[in-house]
């Protein structure tokens, strides 16, 4: 790259990437005109400019910068004229007045610059940037500068659009997210989750079957953000469209394993542990590839691991049941592995071995504070370090 290049390339960046985002796209494009305007006026010729956006088969100007106010000018489809054809196809336009393809009403400065520069803007080119030119600034500058300013501002609009669906994603998992814990006759339950990104690709749900039985749930889907929450909603919704009474819970995992295995995009995957907890103590349970849930005794801790394999990467993976009995005093812990693979400065995991060290000292709590004290201490592990991955923990106590 020349070195001119380089140094336009860096003053380019420093003008226009820390422009703040707003609501208002054109607002937004006219703030960066602006400073490229003040900046660019010796370096490109930059005198001011006008911002279209599209509406319906036409584009509308939006806002003028940096030169008078002429007529608002609509440029309306079919468009006729080889600049609109050539910026629609190439992205950019750098023209000089007189011209013959040239459009004057595409541009219309008052003082008849000698040139004019057009960029489309946003996916399809929903905004066009036209600037008014001055001097003599070298064509092949411009064309560099106008196609580094068109992807600095593609990118902005790329994340604006982004930002959108995933506040849309968390207002949807907010919502399949259990408000409060459910009272389930003889068992005290509470939770605690917290996403590694805006969105987590765990989440966890209370079933009620009958008023004997309630269905416990945690899924955990591979990666985090937007595409992990998305897949983990898909595997909650499908258990609740598939849990019921009298249906052994393998079977019932496998429907949801068929459902996902359709609906996951390739290597995509979850992990799911889903149990009916009767009234008596009584666990009927399935592990599909999850964490080992942890029945933590008086004098022992059992591991449940009857199940199969993780969600997804094969339609027909078969499952199994597994039984377990919770004892009076007995805590049931069920967490994802964000937890255990919580990392220090010196790389070191909490694990599952601390994990259960630990969880003596949480059997004496209520259940909400105990499934706290779990995302505690993994965070007293890390000491300050943030957390790479969502971190879940359900726990059901038996008075």
């Amino acid at each position: 790259m020349p070195k001119r290049f380089r140094s336009l390339h860096r003053k380019l960046e420093r003008a226009i990437l820390h422009i703040e985002q707003v609501d208002d796209v054109a607002k937004m494009l006219g703030a960066i005109v602006e400073r490229l305007c003040r900046d660019f006026k010796d370096d490109l010729g930059l005198e001011g400019g006008r911002i279209y956006s599209r509406e319906d088969y036409g584009y509308v100007l939006r806002a003028i910068v940096g030169i008078s106010a002429s007529p608002a000018l609509t440029l309306r489809e079919p468009r006729p004229f080889i600049p609109h054809r050539r910026l629609l196809a190439d992205g950019l336009l750098f023209m000089a007045r007189g011209d013959p393809d040239v459009n004057e009403g595409l541009d219309q400065p008052p003082a008849s610059p000698s040139m004019l520069a057009a960029v489309g803007v946003g996916h399809g080119n929903t905004h066009i940037i036209a600037f008014s030119l001055k001097g003599k600034p070298r064509k092949a500058d411009v064309l560099f500068s106008l196609s580094l300013v068109r992807h600095v501002i593609n990118l902005k609009l790329q994340q604006r659009r982004m930002a959108g669906i995933i506040d849309a994603a968390r207002i949807v998992q907010e919502g399949i997210l259990p408000q409060s814990c459910p009272a389930f006759g003889g068992f005290d339950i509470g939770a605690a989750s917290r996403p590694a990104d805006v969105v987590s690709g765990d989440l966890f749900d209370y079933l009620p079957i009958s008023d004997g039985c309630l269905g416990l749930a945690i899924a955990d889907s591979s990666g985090h953000g937007l595409p992990a929450a998305l897949l983990a909603r898909d595997v909650i919704t499908a258990l609740r469209t598939s849990a019921g009474r009298g249906v052994h819970v393998a079977s019932i995992v496998q429907r949801v394993n068929q459902v996902i295995q359709r609906a996951a995009v390739s290597g995509a995957f979850a992990s799911l542990f889903y149990g009916q907890l009767s009234s008596d103590g009584t666990l009927e349970y399935c592990n599909a590839g999850h964490e080992q849930p942890l029945i933590v005794g008086q004098s022992d801790i059992q591991h449940l691991t009857v199940g199969g394999m993780v969600l997804g990467p094969i339609s027909t993976a078969r499952y199994d049941n597994g039984t377990a009995t919770m004892q009076p005093g007995d805590l049931l812990v069920l967490h994802t592995d964000g937890i255990v693979e919580r990392m220090n400065a010196a790389g070191e995991f909490y694990g599952s071995q601390r994990l259960e060290e630990r969880l003596s000292a949480v059997t004496s709590l209520a259940a909400q504070p105990a499934a706290a004290a779990i995302l505690a201490d993994a965070d007293a592990f890390a000491d300050g370090l943030a957390a790479h991955d969502d971190m879940t923990a359900v726990v059901v106590k038996r008075l």
